[in-house]
């Protein structure tokens, strides 16, 4: 099965992307919208995320990443590098960190 969800968080960008056993998850929204999203992947059986990709380092697209990535087993992470010094983007890095996730940054 194959399905394309616009998860909707209001102001702010997450899809999530089912392509058979492939599940992608394109952002993550702001930081109060972890834990819809969780709910949301959750209401699909979601049990594992095999690639998570986050766009650009504002708060409305990574702010709730931090959260997915404690909840689910996340293989591998497409991301550019952070270079903003705020607590959202200390609080991803963390995560990703925390669960020694590989993170491949294609400008590199």
């Amino acid at each position: 099965m194959h399905n394309v969800h616009f998860i909707d968080v209001g102001q702010a960008d997450v899809i999530f992307i089912n392509y058979g056993d492939l599940d992608i998850l394109i952002d993550g929204g702001n930081n109060s919208d972890g834990d819809q999203i969780v709910s949301y992947l959750e209401s699909l059986n979601t049990d594992d995320i095999e690639l998570m990709v986050a766009t650009h380092p504002h708060e409305d697209h990574i702010g709730g990443l931090d959260i997915v990535i404690d909840r689910f087993e996340v293989e591998k992470i497409i991301k550019p590098a952070l270079s903003e010094n705020t607590k959202t983007c200390k609080d991803f890095e963390l995560a990703i960190s925390r669960k020694n996730i590989p993170v491949e940054n294609p400008a590199q």
